[in-house]
């Protein structure tokens, strides 16, 4: 499913529980995903989002709604640009096959329940800015094993690793004023 560069929103709910699509490319010029949008979709294997350079100005999507990809379990890898600055609550969640996550460097937050039931995901690297991570982000993420977080983390919500019982490390990098790890 190749979306028309003449779209700038995705809108609510209108591409969800769709059959037969197994890769989507979102071009430069959709700036906003709604809410539900591909919520559902159980084939979709990728997801490319386009960006396009001008006058060394990355542009691209900027905002992502609540459950856009949940569901989607057939879903592997996923790389959100580093364009995308808004996240929702739980937009990958119950992607069971989510093994590769490259999250967007324009982020400061990581919204609630955002991984949940991601069980093949295994390790995440939050990118620096991110300032908060919200309730249950990596929720029963059976196979996780390793996370880093960035320096500028301020927050870590409640229940953000319940139920992901095999987290082998958790590494904090170096100049994070308000978290430390110990062996």
């Amino acid at each position: 499913l190749v979306i028309p560069s003449s779209v700038t929103s995705i809108g609510e709910g209108s591409l969800a529980n769709i059959e037969g699509v197994k890769k989507i490319i979102i071009p430069s010029t959709v700036k906003e995903i709604q809410k539900n949008a591909f919520n559902g979709n159980t084939e979709i294997e990728e997801v490319i989002f386009e960006t396009e350079v001008i006058n060394g100005v990355e542009y691209g999507l900027e905002k992502i709604g609540d459950s856009v990809f949940s569901g989607c379990k057939s879903l592997t890898k996923i790389e959100l640009p580093n364009t995308v600055i808004e996240i929702g609550v739980g937009i990958f969640e119950g992607c069971s096959s989510l093994k590769i996550i490259k999250l967007s460097n324009g982020l400061t937050q990581l919204s609630g329940y955002l991984f949940n039931g991601c069980t093949a995901l295994e390790e995440v690297i939050v990118p620096e800015g991110i300032k908060t991570i919200d309730n249950g982000v990596f929720w029963y993420c059976r196979n996780l094993k390793k996370i880093i977080l960035p320096k500028t983390l301020n927050v870590i919500e409640s229940n953000v690793f319940e139920g992901s019982s095999k987290i082998e490390s958790i590494e904090i990098a170096d100049g994070n004023e308000n978290f430390a790890s110990e062996n």
